[in-house]
């Protein structure tokens, strides 16, 4: 008469930290039952994802084993499959925040669209390229060309504070004369003839009253690229072209005119930060332009 055959091990997909110790404890029973020369097969049995929801995880795990035991099988919890799920769910929320990142910077941008136009009386040369090489390219034109005062706040594109660093240097200034390509006569305190724009939106406030804080918190979000560091003059005399090329509406003969004009006239580099607002009181928001050279923010290459 040949012996009774040895029961098998099934391993269940779903189980937790109470249904492995139900198993281990079931696993000891047997092991004593059978003999410790008992060779026990293994077999994968899948079990629904949302198995353990209506009971407790050992209160299931002991219902799963009263229906496998007259089989002369003992489910085991698969826990490989528990560790993917949870890598999937930390996937899976990694990749919801890399997309409100990239939602919140082209927030940021349009804003940045909005006071460069509305409020400092700028044309785009180039529209939003949602996060393909420059992020603007602006030039003041007349009659927008008059020496007005930067405002302390706005109200578009939402309300905020408006700040510039340096301060001393925050347009109309002598540090932007220029010398107007058709006259050839020098512009005195203005704003820049030509602005290239880099927005960098941040989720963490920063103390807006250390502006070297501010200036190391923005220079900490640059990019480093084949062409050196973002917002540098290596890495913007590459770009100005491409934009113009990719995101301008103008004809091939007008860019390579606004080229020309851009390297006689020479342009600002200014970085465009928005911030969270101060803790209680209306929702606000603190915008900061940053000028590259001005604020000494030591990119450029030796």
């Amino acid at each position: 008469m040949f012996p009774k055959p040895p029961p098998q091990l099934e391993v269940v997909r779903g189980g937790g930290a109470a249904a492995e110790a139900a198993a281990g404890r079931g696993l000891a029973t047997l092991a004593l039952e059978i003999g410790t020369m008992t060779l026990l097969a293994v077999v994968l049995i899948a079990i629904p994802g949302n198995a353990f929801e209506e009971h407790s995880e050992e209160e299931e795990m002991r219902r799963i084993q009263a229906k496998y035991a007259p089989q002369g099988k003992l489910p085991i919890p698969d826990t490989q499959s528990q560790t993917q799920a949870q890598t999937n769910a930390t996937n899976n929320e990694c990749k919801a925040q890399a997309e409100l990142r990239k939602q919140n910077g082209e927030v940021c941008e349009n804003d940045g669209y909005t006071i460069m136009e509305d409020t400092m009386k700028y044309r785009r040369l180039i529209d939003p390229p949602k996060g393909r090489g420059l992020d603007g390219l602006f030039e003041k034109v007349p009659p927008m060309n008059l020496p007005q005062p930067l405002p302390d706040t706005v109200v578009k594109p939402k309300p905020g504070t408006l700040m510039f660093i340096p301060k001393d240097k925050a347009p109309p200034s002598p540090a932007y004369a220029f010398t107007a390509a058709a006259t050839g006569s020098s512009i005195g305190a203005t704003y820049p003839k030509f602005v290239v724009f880099e927005a960098k939106n941040m989720e963490q406030r920063v103390n807006t009253d250390n502006v070297e804080s501010v200036k190391k918190a923005a220079k900490r979000r640059l990019g480093e690229t084949c062409d050196g560091t973002q917002m540098s003059e290596p890495w913007t005399e590459e770009r100005i072209p491409q934009a113009l090329k990719r995101d301008s509406r103008m004809s091939p003969g007008d860019q390579a005119r606004k080229r020309t004009e851009i390297g006689i006239e020479r342009y600002a580099r200014w970085i465009f930060v928005c911030l969270p607002g101060p803790f209680g009181g209306e929702p606000s928001k603190v915008f900061v332009f940053i000028d590259v050279v001005e604020a000494n923010l030591d990119i450029d290459p030796k």
